[in-house]
This record gives C-alpha cells, structure tokens and sequence, in this order.
C-alpha cells in the first residue's frame, strides 16, 4: 500500500515542520517578534508602507488579525501606523 509506506516520509516531513517552527519562533523572539508577525515585517521590508486592507489580502488574513497585528507591531517600536488623507 503507498499510504502505508509514505508513513515515514510524511512523520519525518511533520517533523520536520515542528521543529522549524519551534526554532523559528525562538529566534523571532530574540527580537521581539512573534511567530507570523514577520510575515508583515517581510512584506512592508519588502513593498514599503502598506494599506491593511493591502496586507490582509496578500497574506491571507483577516481584518481583526491584521489590525492587532498592525497594533502589536507599533506597540512595540517595529512599525508606525498611519492615517491616509482623501
């Protein structure tokens, strides 16, 4: 059966991913940063200020995660929010 012998592969590939994520988290926070939170930095880094409703769609979001998000980032120092002008 290839379900039965692609058991290893897929433990070792979940595996894997845990780890990464383990390490990933660790490190973002040495800077101050939580996990997904790069994804915003990544992409304002990236394509320079953004609108929300901008980075919700690019990231696949939504608007509440985004907005504290956004909140979280400019509590901390990393990001400045700003109004835009009609």
């Amino acid at each position: 059966m290839p379900s039965v012998q692609a058991g290893p592969l897929n433990h070792a590939i979940i595996r894997v991913a845990r780890l990464h994520r383990m390490l990933a988290a660790q490190l973002l926070r040495r800077v101050g940063l939580h996990p997904s939170q790069e994804l915003v930095m990544m992409q304002l880094w990236d394509r320079g200020p953004q609108r929300q409703t901008d980075l919700v769609r690019m990231l696949g979001s939504d608007t509440a995660t985004m907005t504290r998000t956004i909140q979280r980032l400019e509590h901390a120092g990393f990001v400045r929010a700003t109004t835009q002008s009609a």
